[in-house]
């Protein structure tokens, strides 16, 4: 009999513990798209004040110096809805395109984070995920250095084959 109540509790231990991930989950996913929110209002701003062109400058230097593109392709794409990924995609492709002090800080950090590139090449190939990585990598091939490296990293592949 105490074998039994045993059982059960523990049963129910695991059922609230998978419960209590489950909600921790959604409540991750839930400010996840929060946050990709405010990251697109920023982005998709048309407006030219200095305020806005500033915000949106310091946004790419922080986007890219905490490998946070590295963390939304490796963990975050996959558990997020449609539409958050979608705007997770905007917000990358807009990114990219920014300069801060003249330079193209994306092109940079592309150069330097191949594994980026190898991620988008990979991601490319999850039916269910093509679109938003391809739209990725496609704004990410728009920079010389980034294109070479999947030149490169497709004729070795098919030297290999």
């Amino acid at each position: 009999m105490a074998m039994a109540f045993v059982a059960v509790v523990l049963s129910t231990a695991d059922l609230f513990r998978m419960d209590l991930k489950k909600t921790l989950r959604l409540l991750c996913q839930m400010a996840m798209a929060k946050h990709i929110r405010a990251l697109k209002s920023i982005v998709d701003d048309n407006d030219e004040s200095y305020a806005v062109q500033k915000a949106f400058a310091q946004l790419t230097e922080e986007f890219f110096r905490e490998n946070t593109l590295l963390l939304l392709l490796n963990a975050c794409l996959l558990k997020l809805t449609l539409e958050v990924q979608r705007d997770a995609t905007q917000v990358v492709a807009n990114l990219r395109r920014q300069k801060v002090q003249l330079r193209l800080i994306a092109s940079e950090y592309l150069q330097k984070n191949t594994d980026d590139l190898d991620l988008l090449v990979v991601g490319c190939g999850n039916i269910g995920m093509a679109n938003h990585y391809g739209e990725m990598m496609t704004a990410c091939l728009r920079h010389q250095s980034a294109a070479r490296y999947v030149l490169d990293l497709t004729s070795t592949s098919e030297e290999v084959l």
